[in-house]
């Protein structure tokens, strides 16, 4: 009798099939039989294997338009390799908040951002833990285009804590170092369950992690004129009835700081303003002014009643009882100054 040997393609067939019981048995779960054009489609997740190091193996940009094939990833993640998630558009307005406790001194950082987020909201994130005791919370928000990877919060230290992944990026994911304590979220077996959150929900999510930015302000910050009445106005002006002139409200206030939220805002506050320095600082990115930038007096009302311009907004001066005592026909070193601070170039003058 006469046996025909397996083709090539048929014992290639074989050895999926008893890896894959192989896998099941060690690793205790049932595997989704694989897709033709892989998971990704019905996933919509485009993803590579990254190595424990967490970086690609080969060059992945052609999978930030384009699905990963799964037979480049799947046998790598299910024998216990890491894969990294792409996200932005390609993987339907993926979006991931990286909470690096490791990196903050007090390590409250989680519970400090996750008592500020509306329960509601929070309730509807997809959460997994990482090996560093850190988090992960993602989400899908296909109304607006990704931002790309952006720090929203650095630890007195200069340590990032809070960062996204976003359009051009990844973040790593691995069958027992990472694990789900909220939502869905079973790569080997292609049940993952990623919610859809609104932009104002997005809006809160970032806003809150940037009011949390331990950074400190520098001492002897580039906010010094040589007209006398900026100097002045900087020095005694109260922002407060300006900023709620301008549609702002108060949320809290302390001995150190006032919560200021902006007019319409779906975050229970968007700025700091700092009584000690006299600084404020806005952590929303839906304003007039440049989240995480501090802005002196003169520079609030700039931005709040000079339409962004120095010549204009010395001119409201002596209209808040501050009289001029120099000649604002010229360009001056002093707009020269604060065009290069508004533009978060440091320039001092005396």
């Amino acid at each position: 009798k006469i046996t025909r040997c397996p083709t090539p393609k048929e014992m290639k067939a074989n050895n999926i099939r008893e890896q894959t019981k192989q896998l099941e048995k060690n690793n205790n779960f049932i595997l989704s039989p694989p897709v033709d054009e892989g998971p990704g489609k019905p996933m919509n997740l485009s993803i590579i294997p990254v190595s424990s190091q967490k970086t690609p193996f080969k060059q992945w940009k052609q999978y930030q338009h384009e699905f990963a094939p799964y037979r480049e990833w799947r046998e790598h993640y299910c024998n216990g390799g890491y894969v990294g998630i792409i996200c932005g558009e390609i993987s339907g307005g993926l979006e991931c908040i990286d909470i690096d406790i490791k990196n903050d001194p007090t390590r409250a950082i989680w519970e400090e951002y996750k008592a500020l987020i509306p329960e509601d909201l929070f309730n509807k994130l997809l959460i997994q833990t990482t090996p560093n005791e850190g988090f992960h919370i993602i989400y899908r928000c296909p109304q607006v285009e990704i931002d790309g990877n952006m720090k929203l919060a650095i630890s007195e230290s200069g340590e990032v804590i809070l960062e996204t992944r976003g359009q051009g990026g990844y973040f790593c994911h691995h069958l027992k170092d990472y694990r789900a304590i909220q939502g869905k979220f079973h790569l080997a077996q292609f049940e993952i369950e990623i919610p859809e959150i609104s932009t104002q929900e997005r809006e809160i999510l970032l806003d809150l992690a940037r009011s949390l930015d331990r950074k400190p302000i520098k001492s002897g910050t580039p906010f010094q004129y040589s007209e006398p009445s900026i100097q002045k106005f900087n020095s005694e002006f109260d922002p407060i009835p300006l900023f709620e002139k301008h549609g702002w409200t108060i949320y809290q206030e302390d001995q150190d700081k006032i919560k200021l939220s902006r007019p319409g805002s779906g975050s229970p506050y968007s700025g700091y303003y700092f009584l000690r320095d006299k600084i404020f600082i806005c952590f929303s990115t839906s304003t007039p002014f440049k989240a995480q930038k501090p802005y002196n007096h003169f520079q609030i009302l700039r931005v709040l009643e000079g339409k962004d311009d120095y010549h204009k907004t010395l001119k409201l001066l002596p209209g808040y009882g501050y009289e001029l005592q120099k000649s604002t026909s010229k360009i001056s070193s002093d707009e020269i100054a604060d065009h290069l601070n508004s533009r978060g170039v440091s320039c001092l003058l005396y």
